[in-house]
């Protein structure tokens, strides 16, 4: 299948009606198969965003962080998960004082909950 830049789409061959099979292991998430899927059989969850781009969606409303004395929550899926992503998106936000809680299970080595702590109000 063309449209699939990781080969991860392939015809069934061992069905009589034509189908496709994901293979998961090879497939990134780019959406190039969602974007051309005829029966509207896949579909995206969540957008990919860039550290820069959380940022600039949180900051706008600082004006009500500010007045309120609120800020961001950054919960699950699982932050720890995305150790450098959460923590620089916490430590942005720290810079342009905007106050941090962190929502994890604490499933995560020392070193991560740690790090991710530092940079964490609550």
């Amino acid at each position: 299948m063309e449209v699939c830049p990781e080969n991860a789409l392939m015809k069934n061959v061992k069905q009589v009606r034509e189908a496709v099979i994901l293979d998961r292991t090879r497939c990134t998430s780019c959406g190039k198969c969602v974007d051309l899927c005829y029966p509207n059989a896949q579909r995206m969850a969540g957008t990919k965003v860039t550290v820069g781009e959380l940022v600039a969606e949180v900051t706008k409303d600082l004006p009500f962080f500010r007045s309120s004395g609120g800020g961001v929550t950054l919960s699950g899926g699982e932050p720890a998960m995305q150790p450098t992503f959460s923590y620089n998106f916490l430590l942005a936000c720290n810079q342009r004082g905007i106050h941090t809680a962190l929502e994890t299970t604490g499933y995560a080595r020392w070193e991560v909950m740690s790090k991710l702590a530092s940079v964490t109000d609550l």
